[in-house]
């Protein structure tokens, strides 16, 4: 199952442009623009199933997007984020980025069961909408984010146009480009034993539905904005750490430090030096170390014998495992 998520004002004509360039056997309304179907090509855009859209309560123009889809026999599905209309609070802008989360936790959830793609859009609605489902592509991943931009002025009616006339005729007034792809998910959300999931998070489109009005509690924001501010302290990795030698900086699993790491003095690294060990891999016996400015003070690893013990930072963890302690 293929899914395109995406955000919408009042720019309803955002809907048809972007299914157009993902699905133009169904609603071809770059016809004749060359450009876009090599774009289409170069990144291997596949036609989706569903299009989700996430916007206001009291969006206007949702009778002609419904209109427009009924017309070209196109699934668009849209959300409306409950007790939520003009973006005058910070509590408002809040509850929207995690109602963002939550549907596309869930689409993410659907195409990665499937084997499917999922496509976000950047284009559509304010400002914080496009920032919010930026993030929400680099939390749980995508195959690709879009936008459509202008290429030249547009004409006045096409703000009026129903577009169920034969399509082509402001293909060249428009441009969708590719603003990231092969986003993989965060490690923030897929550590192993905090996994976020959308079952914890639920969202659910009813079969017949092809509008939904959801009361957004903000929680999954909440989660992902607390987890963000702990891994700033001290991040979860799952392998050894490596001294470079001549460094004071470690390095865990390809994360380093945001700052450099310098050891106690004198300096208790003591590499065992044994030739078995895996290469580009130093062995040590005991390694304590004084951990940087965001970090817990001090931090302490046990290696017993040549074999390297798993190194947790007890941060998305609910307690560090026996063998680090704090010092």
């Amino acid at each position: 199952m293929n899914i395109l998520v995406t955000t919408l004002g009042m720019s309803w004509q955002i809907i048809p442009e972007l299914i157009s360039f993902t699905n133009h056997l169904v609603y071809d309304y770059f016809t004749g623009n060359e450009s876009v179907q090599l774009l289409r090509e170069k990144h291997f855009i596949s036609p989706v199933d569903e299009c989700w859209v996430i916007t206001i309560e009291n969006q206007p123009d949702v009778g002609k997007i419904l209109a427009w889809a009924n017309h070209w026999h196109s699934i668009v599905k849209i959300a409306h984020c409950k007790n939520i209309r003009n973006f005058s609070t910070s509590e408002e802008i809040q509850r929207m980025r995690s109602f963002i989360y939550r549907v596309v936790l869930k689409a993410s959830s659907l195409t990665t069961d499937s084997a499917g793609k999922l496509y976000l859009s950047l284009s559509g609605g304010r400002k914080t909408m496009s920032a919010d489902m930026q993030e929400a592509g680099n939390l749980f991943g995508c195959n690709a984010m879009l936008h459509i931009i202008d290429c030249k002025k547009i004409p006045h009616e096409q703000k009026d146009d129903p577009l169920t006339e034969e399509p082509g005729k402001y293909a060249q007034y428009f441009m969708p480009v590719i603003i990231n792809e092969s986003v993989q998910p965060s490690f923030i959300i897929s550590a192993d034993e905090t996994r976020i999931v959308s079952a914890d998070y639920p969202f659910e489109f009813s079969p017949e539905a092809v509008s939904i009005l959801f009361d957004e509690d903000g929680s999954l924001e909440k989660t992902i904005q607390d987890r963000k501010e702990r891994s700033a302290i001290c991040q979860t990795y799952k392998s050894p750490p490596i001294h470079n030698a001549g460094s004071s900086r470690l390095s865990h699993g390809g994360f380093q430090c945001p700052s450099p790491v310098r050891p106690r003095t004198p300096c208790p690294h003591r590499p065992c030096g044994d030739p078995s060990l895996s290469r580009g891999h130093t062995g040590f016996h005991r390694l304590r170390y004084s951990s940087c400015a965001r970090s817990p003070p001090a931090l302490q690893c046990s290696f017993q014998g040549h074999t390297c013990l798993p190194f947790f930072v007890p941060a998305l963890l609910a307690s560090p495992p026996a063998d680090i302690s704090q010092t």
